[in-house]
Protein backbone atom coordinates (compact mmCIF):
# COMPACT_ATOMS: atom_id res chain seq x y z
CA UNK A 1 0.00 0.00 0.00
CA UNK A 2 1.64 2.94 -0.86
CA UNK A 3 -0.63 4.84 -3.52
CA UNK A 4 -3.19 7.76 -2.71
CA UNK A 5 -5.79 6.64 -4.93
CA UNK A 6 -8.91 8.80 -4.03
CA UNK A 7 -9.91 12.29 -2.41
CA UNK A 8 -13.78 11.97 -1.10
CA UNK A 9 -15.54 14.58 -0.03
CA UNK A 10 -18.57 14.05 1.98
CA UNK A 11 -20.82 16.66 1.75
CA UNK A 12 -25.05 17.83 1.49
CA UNK A 13 -24.57 20.03 -1.17
CA UNK A 14 -23.84 17.51 -3.79
CA UNK A 15 -25.33 20.04 -6.58
CA UNK A 16 -23.61 22.84 -5.42
CA UNK A 17 -20.03 20.84 -5.12
CA UNK A 18 -20.43 19.62 -8.68
CA UNK A 19 -20.78 23.08 -9.99
CA UNK A 20 -18.07 24.45 -8.04
CA UNK A 21 -15.23 22.49 -9.20
CA UNK A 22 -16.84 21.55 -12.47
CA UNK A 23 -17.43 25.30 -13.92
CA UNK A 24 -15.69 27.51 -11.89
CA UNK A 25 -12.36 25.73 -11.36
CA UNK A 26 -12.44 23.88 -14.76
CA UNK A 27 -12.69 19.97 -13.72
CA UNK A 28 -13.86 17.34 -16.19
CA UNK A 29 -16.60 15.32 -15.18
CA UNK A 30 -15.41 11.38 -15.57
CA UNK A 31 -18.06 9.05 -14.05
CA UNK A 32 -21.41 9.88 -12.13
CA UNK A 33 -24.08 7.99 -10.37
CA UNK A 34 -26.52 9.20 -7.90
CA UNK A 35 -24.86 9.74 -5.21
CA UNK A 36 -21.53 9.70 -6.78
CA UNK A 37 -19.35 12.08 -8.82
CA UNK A 38 -15.93 11.55 -10.22
CA UNK A 39 -13.74 14.23 -11.45
CA UNK A 40 -10.38 13.78 -14.17
CA UNK A 41 -7.69 14.95 -12.24
CA UNK A 42 -4.43 14.19 -12.11
CA UNK A 43 -2.91 11.91 -9.52
CA UNK A 44 -5.29 10.51 -6.99
CA UNK A 45 -9.47 11.25 -8.13
CA UNK A 46 -11.73 13.77 -6.71
CA UNK A 47 -14.99 12.37 -6.12
CA UNK A 48 -17.58 14.12 -4.20
CA UNK A 49 -20.04 11.81 -2.21
CA UNK A 50 -23.07 12.71 -1.32
CA UNK A 51 -23.93 12.21 2.49
CA UNK A 52 -26.73 13.91 5.20
CA UNK A 53 -25.03 12.43 8.48
CA UNK A 54 -23.98 15.63 9.55
CA UNK A 55 -20.98 13.64 11.76
CA UNK A 56 -19.74 11.86 8.58
CA UNK A 57 -19.19 15.45 6.56
CA UNK A 58 -15.41 16.56 5.44
CA UNK A 59 -12.72 14.93 3.57
CA UNK A 60 -11.53 10.99 3.39
CA UNK A 61 -7.67 9.91 1.78
CA UNK A 62 -8.51 6.87 -0.02
CA UNK A 63 -5.37 4.03 -0.31
CA UNK A 64 -5.11 1.07 -2.90
CA UNK A 65 -3.62 -2.27 -1.79
CA UNK A 66 -3.11 -5.10 -4.27
CA UNK A 67 -4.27 -7.47 -1.67
CA UNK A 68 -6.62 -6.08 1.07
CA UNK A 69 -7.05 -9.04 3.36
CA UNK A 70 -2.62 -9.14 3.82
CA UNK A 71 -3.08 -5.47 4.31
CA UNK A 72 -5.54 -5.79 6.56
CA UNK A 73 -3.63 -8.44 8.82
CA UNK A 74 -0.41 -6.57 8.53
CA UNK A 75 -2.08 -3.11 9.91
CA UNK A 76 -3.49 -5.06 13.11
CA UNK A 77 -0.27 -6.80 13.90
CA UNK A 78 0.83 -2.78 14.32
CA UNK A 79 -1.74 -2.13 16.28
CA UNK A 80 -3.60 -0.09 13.92
CA UNK A 81 -7.70 -0.77 14.56
CA UNK A 82 -9.25 -1.39 10.86
CA UNK A 83 -13.06 -1.77 10.59
CA UNK A 84 -14.24 -4.86 8.72
CA UNK A 85 -13.71 -5.10 4.80
CA UNK A 86 -17.10 -3.97 2.86
CA UNK A 87 -17.59 -5.27 -0.67
CA UNK A 88 -19.18 -2.69 -3.44
CA UNK A 89 -19.43 -2.53 -7.35
CA UNK A 90 -15.93 -0.90 -7.80
CA UNK A 91 -14.20 -3.39 -5.82
CA UNK A 92 -13.70 -4.03 -1.66
CA UNK A 93 -12.85 -1.56 1.23
CA UNK A 94 -12.14 -1.18 4.58
CA UNK A 95 -12.23 2.29 6.90
CA UNK A 96 -9.36 3.66 9.40
CA UNK A 97 -9.16 6.29 11.95
CA UNK A 98 -5.92 7.99 12.45
CA UNK A 99 -4.84 10.13 15.39
CA UNK A 100 -6.05 13.01 14.25
CA UNK A 101 -9.82 11.30 14.12
CA UNK A 102 -9.41 11.69 9.89
CA UNK A 103 -11.05 8.79 8.24
CA UNK A 104 -8.56 6.73 5.41
CA UNK A 105 -9.74 3.54 3.43
CA UNK A 106 -8.16 0.68 2.22
CA UNK A 107 -8.70 0.11 -0.86
CA UNK A 108 -8.71 -3.33 -3.37
CA UNK A 109 -10.18 -2.25 -6.67
CA UNK A 110 -11.84 -4.55 -8.96
CA UNK A 111 -10.75 -3.60 -11.80
CA UNK A 112 -7.30 -1.01 -12.57
CA UNK A 113 -8.11 2.69 -11.97
CA UNK A 114 -7.22 4.63 -15.48
CA UNK A 115 -4.92 7.52 -14.34
CA UNK A 116 -6.56 11.13 -15.26
CA UNK A 117 -5.67 13.45 -17.57
CA UNK A 118 -6.65 16.88 -15.73
CA UNK A 119 -5.69 19.30 -13.23
CA UNK A 120 -3.39 17.80 -10.67
CA UNK A 121 -4.07 17.34 -7.25
CA UNK A 122 -0.23 17.33 -6.17
CA UNK A 123 -0.52 16.88 -2.64
CA UNK A 124 -2.58 16.69 0.35
CA UNK A 125 -2.20 18.12 2.76
CA UNK A 126 -2.97 16.93 6.73
CA UNK A 127 -2.57 19.36 9.65
CA UNK A 128 -2.06 17.66 12.76
CA UNK A 129 -2.55 19.28 16.24
CA UNK A 130 0.50 16.57 17.45
CA UNK A 131 2.43 16.26 14.82
CA UNK A 132 5.03 14.06 16.29
CA UNK A 133 2.22 11.33 16.81
CA UNK A 134 0.42 11.10 13.43
CA UNK A 135 4.16 10.92 11.85
CA UNK A 136 5.09 8.34 13.77
CA UNK A 137 1.49 6.53 12.45
CA UNK A 138 2.29 7.13 8.84
CA UNK A 139 5.53 6.25 9.18
CA UNK A 140 5.30 2.92 11.14
CA UNK A 141 1.80 1.83 11.20
CA UNK A 142 1.24 2.48 7.60
CA UNK A 143 4.50 1.90 6.36
CA UNK A 144 4.71 4.67 4.23
CA UNK A 145 8.12 5.84 2.89
CA UNK A 146 9.64 9.73 4.23
CA UNK A 147 10.67 11.59 1.22
CA UNK A 148 11.35 14.88 3.35
CA UNK A 149 11.64 16.41 6.75
CA UNK A 150 11.70 19.42 8.86
CA UNK A 151 10.90 20.76 12.13
CA UNK A 152 6.82 21.11 11.68
CA UNK A 153 6.77 19.53 8.16
CA UNK A 154 6.67 15.36 6.75
CA UNK A 155 6.55 14.22 3.60
CA UNK A 156 5.52 10.88 2.30
CA UNK A 157 5.72 8.73 -0.86
CA UNK A 158 2.16 8.07 -1.76
CA UNK A 159 2.32 7.88 -5.65
CA UNK A 160 2.05 10.61 -7.83
CA UNK A 161 -0.28 12.92 -5.11
CA UNK A 162 1.63 13.22 -1.70
CA UNK A 163 0.65 13.04 1.38
CA UNK A 164 1.78 15.87 3.50
CA UNK A 165 1.78 15.69 7.72
CA UNK A 166 2.25 19.46 8.90
CA UNK A 167 1.95 20.36 12.18
CA UNK A 168 -1.38 23.00 12.26
CA UNK A 169 0.03 26.54 14.05
CA UNK A 170 -1.89 28.31 16.91
CA UNK A 171 -1.04 32.02 15.54
CA UNK A 172 -2.16 34.05 13.13
CA UNK A 173 0.49 34.48 10.87
CA UNK A 174 -0.16 31.37 8.67
CA UNK A 175 -2.50 30.11 5.66
CA UNK A 176 -6.03 29.87 5.69
CA UNK A 177 -6.04 26.45 4.85
CA UNK A 178 -3.80 25.60 7.63
CA UNK A 179 -6.82 26.05 9.95
CA UNK A 180 -8.46 22.75 8.81
CA UNK A 181 -7.74 19.04 8.98
CA UNK A 182 -7.62 18.36 5.13
CA UNK A 183 -6.35 20.42 2.68
CA UNK A 184 -6.08 19.41 -1.35
CA UNK A 185 -3.84 21.61 -3.16
CA UNK A 186 -3.81 21.66 -7.42
CA UNK A 187 -0.74 22.25 -8.94
CA UNK A 188 -0.40 24.34 -12.32
CA UNK A 189 2.43 25.68 -14.39
CA UNK A 190 1.06 29.43 -14.89
CA UNK A 191 -1.05 30.04 -11.92
CA UNK A 192 -1.71 33.58 -13.07
CA UNK A 193 -3.62 32.66 -16.50
CA UNK A 194 -5.48 29.59 -14.58
CA UNK A 195 -6.85 32.39 -11.66
CA UNK A 196 -7.34 34.23 -14.49
CA UNK A 197 -9.56 31.65 -16.17
CA UNK A 198 -11.20 30.97 -12.85
CA UNK A 199 -12.31 34.49 -12.29
CA UNK A 200 -14.21 34.74 -15.78
CA UNK A 201 -16.23 31.68 -14.88
CA UNK A 202 -17.38 33.27 -11.57
CA UNK A 203 -15.17 32.08 -8.93
CA UNK A 204 -13.95 34.03 -5.91
CA UNK A 205 -10.50 33.78 -3.95
CA UNK A 206 -9.98 34.32 -0.53
CA UNK A 207 -6.37 35.43 -1.10
CA UNK A 208 -4.57 36.90 -4.20
CA UNK A 209 -1.74 34.96 -5.43
CA UNK A 210 0.98 35.14 -2.69
CA UNK A 211 4.51 34.70 -2.75
CA UNK A 212 6.42 32.41 -0.42
CA UNK A 213 9.37 30.31 -0.57
CA UNK A 214 7.47 26.68 -1.52
CA UNK A 215 5.99 28.90 -4.69
CA UNK A 216 3.08 31.01 -5.90
CA UNK A 217 -0.33 29.75 -4.18
CA UNK A 218 -4.05 31.64 -3.70
CA UNK A 219 -6.97 30.03 -1.69
CA UNK A 220 -10.90 29.69 -2.71
CA UNK A 221 -13.42 28.10 -0.96
CA UNK A 222 -15.69 25.66 -1.92
CA UNK A 223 -20.36 25.39 -1.17
CA UNK A 224 -18.78 23.63 1.99
CA UNK A 225 -16.44 25.95 3.25
CA UNK A 226 -13.26 24.03 2.54
CA UNK A 227 -10.26 25.85 1.24
CA UNK A 228 -8.47 24.52 -1.68
CA UNK A 229 -5.32 26.02 -2.68
CA UNK A 230 -4.00 26.26 -6.05
CA UNK A 231 -0.16 26.60 -6.34
CA UNK A 232 2.52 26.84 -8.78
CA UNK A 233 5.67 25.35 -7.98
CA UNK A 234 8.98 27.36 -7.64
CA UNK A 235 11.64 26.92 -10.25
CA UNK A 236 14.62 24.65 -9.79
CA UNK A 237 17.32 26.05 -7.99
CA UNK A 238 20.05 26.96 -9.87
CA UNK A 239 23.70 25.82 -8.93
CA UNK A 240 25.25 28.67 -7.21
CA UNK A 241 21.89 28.68 -4.82
CA UNK A 242 22.44 25.22 -3.97
CA UNK A 243 26.15 25.90 -2.84
CA UNK A 244 24.79 28.74 -0.93
CA UNK A 245 22.22 27.06 1.18
CA UNK A 246 23.70 25.96 4.42
CA UNK A 247 24.45 22.45 4.66
CA UNK A 248 23.00 22.22 8.36
CA UNK A 249 21.15 24.61 11.19
CA UNK A 250 24.38 25.07 13.44
CA UNK A 251 21.72 25.94 16.24
CA UNK A 252 19.55 22.56 15.83
CA UNK A 253 21.68 20.09 13.79
CA UNK A 254 19.32 16.85 13.28
CA UNK A 255 22.45 14.47 12.02
CA UNK A 256 24.88 13.97 15.10
CA UNK A 257 27.39 11.13 15.16
CA UNK A 258 27.05 8.48 17.43
CA UNK A 259 29.81 7.24 20.03
CA UNK A 260 31.60 4.67 19.45
CA UNK A 261 31.89 0.97 21.55
CA UNK A 262 33.20 1.12 24.70
CA UNK A 263 34.50 -2.05 24.30
CA UNK A 264 36.64 -3.73 22.18
CA UNK A 265 35.68 -5.99 18.99
CA UNK A 266 32.24 -4.83 19.36
CA UNK A 267 30.99 -3.56 15.92
CA UNK A 268 29.49 0.11 15.63
CA UNK A 269 26.28 0.04 13.64
CA UNK A 270 26.06 3.32 12.37
CA UNK A 271 27.92 6.67 12.58
CA UNK A 272 24.76 8.65 12.11
CA UNK A 273 21.62 9.23 13.81
CA UNK A 274 18.57 11.15 12.83
CA UNK A 275 17.57 13.69 15.53
CA UNK A 276 14.06 15.04 14.54
CA UNK A 277 13.63 18.08 16.10
CA UNK A 278 9.79 17.24 17.54
CA UNK A 279 11.03 14.46 19.49
CA UNK A 280 14.15 16.63 21.15
CA UNK A 281 13.43 16.64 24.88
CA UNK A 282 15.69 18.86 27.51
CA UNK A 283 16.85 16.70 30.25
CA UNK A 284 16.72 18.26 33.57
CA UNK A 285 20.27 17.94 35.24
CA UNK A 286 20.21 15.60 38.24
CA UNK A 287 21.32 16.96 41.47
CA UNK A 288 24.52 15.28 43.63
CA UNK A 289 23.60 13.43 46.30
CA UNK A 290 25.32 14.80 49.59
CA UNK A 291 28.24 12.14 50.62
CA UNK A 292 27.95 10.32 54.23
CA UNK A 293 31.69 12.03 54.86
CA UNK A 294 31.37 15.41 52.64
CA UNK A 295 28.07 18.05 53.37
CA UNK A 296 27.82 21.50 52.10
CA UNK A 297 27.87 23.99 54.46
CA UNK A 298 25.85 27.29 54.39
CA UNK A 299 27.92 30.13 54.17
CA UNK A 300 28.27 33.79 53.88
CA UNK A 301 31.28 35.77 51.71
CA UNK A 302 32.54 38.50 53.86
CA UNK A 303 30.86 37.42 57.03
CA UNK A 304 34.08 36.13 58.92
CA UNK A 305 36.52 37.49 60.59
CA UNK A 306 38.70 40.58 57.72
CA UNK A 307 36.05 39.58 55.17
CA UNK A 308 36.91 36.32 55.00
CA UNK A 309 34.14 33.43 54.81
CA UNK A 310 32.18 32.48 58.13
CA UNK A 311 32.80 28.83 57.51
CA UNK A 312 34.34 26.91 54.86
CA UNK A 313 32.48 25.78 52.10
CA UNK A 314 32.45 21.78 52.90
CA UNK A 315 33.63 19.95 55.73
CA UNK A 316 35.31 16.41 55.37
CA UNK A 317 36.17 13.68 57.29
CA UNK A 318 39.76 14.47 58.00
CA UNK A 319 40.31 10.52 58.87
CA UNK A 320 38.44 9.15 55.67
CA UNK A 321 40.70 7.13 53.60
CA UNK A 322 41.93 8.49 50.58
CA UNK A 323 41.95 5.92 48.07
CA UNK A 324 43.68 6.47 44.54
CA UNK A 325 41.30 5.51 41.81
CA UNK A 326 41.61 2.70 39.30
CA UNK A 327 43.19 3.50 36.27
CA UNK A 328 43.71 0.66 33.23
CA UNK A 329 47.03 -0.93 32.21
CA UNK A 330 47.62 1.30 29.47
CA UNK A 331 47.31 4.56 31.61
CA UNK A 332 49.87 3.11 33.81
CA UNK A 333 51.90 2.25 30.86
CA UNK A 334 52.04 5.85 29.87
CA UNK A 335 52.47 7.02 33.26
CA UNK A 336 55.53 4.76 33.76
CA UNK A 337 56.96 6.02 30.21
CA UNK A 338 56.28 9.43 30.78
CA UNK A 339 58.38 8.99 34.28
CA UNK A 340 61.42 7.01 32.27
CA UNK A 341 61.37 9.95 29.74
CA UNK A 342 61.44 12.68 31.75
CA UNK A 343 64.64 10.79 34.01
CA UNK A 344 66.48 10.34 30.79
CA UNK A 345 65.97 13.85 30.01
CA UNK A 346 67.24 14.87 33.60
CA UNK A 347 70.13 12.99 33.49
CA UNK A 348 71.33 14.22 29.63
CA UNK A 349 70.76 18.03 30.85
CA UNK A 350 73.61 16.94 34.07
CA UNK A 351 76.22 16.03 31.44
CA UNK A 352 76.12 19.48 29.31
CA UNK A 353 79.13 21.72 29.65
CA UNK A 354 77.19 25.00 30.44
CA UNK A 355 75.36 23.05 33.11
CA UNK A 356 77.93 20.74 34.70
CA UNK A 357 80.33 24.12 34.40
CA UNK A 358 77.50 26.16 36.43
CA UNK A 359 77.24 23.12 39.22
CA UNK A 360 81.07 22.91 39.96
CA UNK A 361 80.93 26.90 40.31
CA UNK A 362 78.37 26.40 42.65
CA UNK A 363 80.01 24.23 45.02
CA UNK A 364 83.30 26.26 44.90
CA UNK A 365 81.41 29.27 46.64
CA UNK A 366 79.83 26.93 48.69
CA UNK A 367 83.05 25.82 49.72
Amino acid sequence: MSRLSHAIAFTRNLGSMREFYERQVGLRVRHQEPQWVEFETGGATLALHEMMDESRQGLMLRFETANLDTERRALLGRGVKVEAAINFSKGRVADIWDPEDNLLSIFEPGSPVPPGSGPAIERVILNARDFGRAVSFYRGSMGFRMTDEAPHWAEFDTGETRLTVHHRPNGEDHPRHAEQPIALVFATGDLTEWCEAMRGRGLRFMTAPVMEEFGVYAEAADPDGRIVVFREPPPPASLEEKLAEAFEDDAAPRRVAMRKPLKKGSATVSMMTLKPAYKERKETPRRRRPSATTTSVASVRGAGPDRTRLKPKRTADEKKARTKPAIGRLKKAELRTIASHKTAVARASKRRPVKRAAANSARRRGK
